[in-house]
């Protein structure tokens, strides 16, 4: 069986307060598509909106649904997340990667390569290391609409509180993190996911 090294990639959710995080331990035979997947659903999210990478060179990596929309003229600066052309630390080596998900009000991420692990098997999967504190609902509304839950579930007394504990389904605990759970959602849903993204087909 083909072996790899190991990467410790830091995944930082940029401009919430307290920072939520993830290290993922990935394989570097993986693509930017695998490690954006797993990126998403470490922090509880679906991982079925757009996305897009902004590399340290200033090129642009999109999700393959959205290159396969580009016209010959707009693929120049740009490549798809599928794309083996490369090992993945090579695209660390200029600084950290900016890798945004694209809903309503998108969220940002920044990437950076923390070392090099020990060898593995180049067919493992990604899996969270570490991490802190809950990801946002997705839906919540970027940094402000997050600020706002916050306060609010932390107050019952607030006349919103009724309305947006109705939205969350479930108890939501800004500071907890499990990585157990973290690495569940991983290992059932990433295929399906990656699959997603390069078809747009929901039954894939």
């Amino acid at each position: 069986m083909e072996t790899t090294h190991a990467l410790l990639i830091r995944v930082t959710l940029k401009d919430v307060e307290p920072t939520v995080w993830r290290t993922l331990n990935v394989p570097n035979s993986k693509d930017l598509l695998s490690l954006a997947v797993a990126s998403f659903l470490s922090l509880g999210w679906d991982a079925d909106a757009p996305f897009h990478y902004v590399l340290p060179t200033g090129g642009k990596v999109v999700d393959p649904t959205q290159w396969a929309t580009l016209s010959t003229i707009e693929q120049i600066d740009k490549a798809p997340a599928n794309a083996t052309e490369q090992n993945l630390w090579l695209y660390f080596e200029g600084g950290p990667l900016t890798l945004v998900y694209e809903t309503e009000i998108p969220w940002t991420l920044e990437l950076t390569m923390d070392a090099h692990a020990t060898e593995c098997d180049a067919d493992d999967p990604i899996f969270v290391a570490y991490g802190a504190m809950a990801g946002p609902p997705e839906w919540c509304g970027g940094k402000e609409g997050y600020r706002f839950l916050c306060e609010t579930i932390a107050d019952p007394e607030s006349p919103s509180y009724s309305d947006v504990v109705e939205r969350l389904y479930v108890p939501f605990n800004p500071t907890f993190f499990s990585v157990g759970f973290a690495n569940d959602r991983i290992g059932v849903n990433a295929k399906e996911c990656e699959e997603y993204y390069c078809t747009g087909d929901d039954d894939e």
